[in-house]
């Protein structure tokens, strides 16, 4: 369940709730062999796993443009009222300060972008470590003396097990979770710790890493034994902190908690104990001056042309806003994410005729799966209509179906979204073409699909703008054949020559 949470896309919606449908079968398997007692924990689980699948039901409906979509937003909240009515029966105040977060979160849900905190809320949840206990009937003919002996048998040896949840400026640590270089961030761990053994005095977490110590700072955490032995959770505070920043396309770093029984009057003594929940933290150290925090296009390749294009924007326009840049580079991302996908699944084959009106419903559908609801359709801008407007950013779309060559079709296009740009006060703006024209041959390396052009403005020379206007150009092919197409069309092109000869 906290994988498939942690990763969640809005495009993923029929992923997630198969994947959660099974967690609820598994959920009511274990609730059979639990105590009483402990019951009421997975009650409320299973409802709000279940208040998560509704939510997705409502957004794939909603996508879809189903009638009553809504009926599934409001069975989601309903479910929070069953989970509220249950949650005084349970006994774990830990959970119960979860359980009450995801149900504030659910009930204030109004938009597709909500679902994804109600995901991260989930992945909070400090669920109990139950234990199920056998308890042997006694056998007659026991005498006193092998039941004493039985006693002094040694208890609470390992091994052991406890559980870690990680916060970090009072939300759920992502993983990969996004922090700037140079900031000291609190972080917050909420411990689960079930049985202490014999020896312990205090457990101590530490973390394991390739990073060597000058890149990073994090807070070692100590919980001392406490003297009721009914006490079992408990929360620390810390910090952590790294001081230089990562490059745009590096992987996470993987931080690795250890936890360790000590004892104060044993300095040889040390216990390992099994680490359950946040067994690893992943993180992505990022200077917001230079890239921004959003998602990447999800596509290697096309993530390093999308660096090199916020790049020279960088290196090209001073004194340029940062959140119209971040604007920017999140638009790319999902127009560039677009593009890739078309690659690998062939969205507009051979045959299919596709209307500018069309192209602008399919981006703008997904567009919305990655950024929401500012992702608007066709605002007035500049005298006319534009095709998709994200935030300060005009995404100007069009589909070619005579010129295959780059440059004149780009050419073709280029003034209209400048015009659009200019006209709200941008620098920054994407041109998304969709190729039609005839293949003859296989499509190129995406990365030579996308090109970064400064138009030619009136009145001023090339060159010698104070205030550019940059425009991101992205090609995404179309009318395409099959691999197999293109070797049968190179060898009748062979044989035609041969002929000739």
């Amino acid at each position: 369940m906290l994988t498939i949470l942690r990763d969640f896309k809005l495009t993923q919606t029929s992923n997630t709730v198969e994947t959660l449908k099974s967690v609820l079968s598994d959920l009511e398997e274990f609730k059979k062999n639990l105590p009483l007692s402990d019951k009421p924990v997975l009650e409320i689980t299973m409802l709000l796993v279940d208040g998560f699948i509704d939510l997705c039901r409502w957004t794939s409906s909603s996508f879809t443009g189903e009638v009553e979509a809504d009926r599934f937003l409001r069975a989601a909240k309903g479910k929070t009222l069953m989970a509220e009515e249950i949650l005084p029966s349970s006994r774990f105040e830990m959970f119960n300060s979860t359980v009450r977060n995801i149900i504030e979160k659910i009930n204030n849900t109004s938009n597709y972008n909500d679902i994804k905190d109600v995901a991260g809320r989930f992945q909070a949840l400090t669920l109990p470590i139950f234990y199920l206990t056998e308890h042997p009937t006694e056998t007659r003919g026991r005498n006193k003396a092998s039941i004493k002996n039985e006693e002094k048998q040694p208890v609470n040896s390992g091994p052991f097990v406890i559980k870690v949840m990680f916060d970090v400026e009072r939300s759920p640590w992502s993983n990969s979770q996004v922090l700037l270089p140079n900031t000291i961030y609190d972080i917050s761990a909420q411990v689960t710790i079930p049985y202490w053994h014999e020896k312990a005095d205090y457990l101590l977490i530490d973390y394991i890493t390739t990073l060597t110590s000058d890149l990073y700072r994090i807070s070692n955490l100590r919980i001392d034994r406490p003297r009721d032995p009914k006490v079992n959770e408990f929360e620390l505070k810390g910090h952590v902190e790294f001081p230089v920043p990562q490059n745009y396309l590096s992987e996470p770093m993987i931080i690795k908690p250890r936890a360790t029984f000590h004892s104060n009057s044993d300095m040889k003594f040390n216990c390992p104990v099994t680490i359950i929940g946040y067994h690893q933290l992943q993180v992505k150290v990022l200077d917001k001056s230079r890239t921004s925090l959003g998602n990447r296009s999800g596509f290697k390749s096309i993530d390093s042309r999308n660096l090199e294009i916020v790049d020279e924007v960088q290196r090209t326009i001073t004194n340029l806003d940062s959140e119209h840049l971040n604007d920017f580079v999140e638009s790319l991302n999902a127009v560039t994410n677009y593009m890739g996908l078309n690659l690998q699944q062939a969205l507009y084959k051979d045959g299919n005729d596709i209307s500018e009106s069309d192209f602008q419903e399919d981006l703008l559908y997904h567009m919305r799966t990655w950024l929401g609801e500012a992702v608007k359709e066709a605002p007035k801008q500049g005298g006319g209509p534009t095709d998709i407007q994200y935030k300060t950013i005009t995404i100007e779309l069009k589909v070619e179906k005579n010129i295959s060559d780059r440059q004149k079709m780009i050419e073709k296009y280029l003034s209209q979204p400048v015009q659009y740009s200019t006209a709200s006060g941008a620098q920054l703006g994407i041109l998304c073409i969709l190729d039609l024209t005839e293949k003859h041959n296989p499509p190129a390396n995406p990365q030579n699909q996308i090109t970064l052009e400064t138009p030619d403005v009136h009145g001023f020379k090339k060159g010698s703008v104070p205030f550019p206007t940059k425009i991101a150009t992205v090609i995404v092919d179309g009318n395409l054949k099959l691999p197999s197409s293109y070797s049968r069309n190179l060898k009748r092109k062979n044989e035609k020559s041969s002929n000739k000869a």
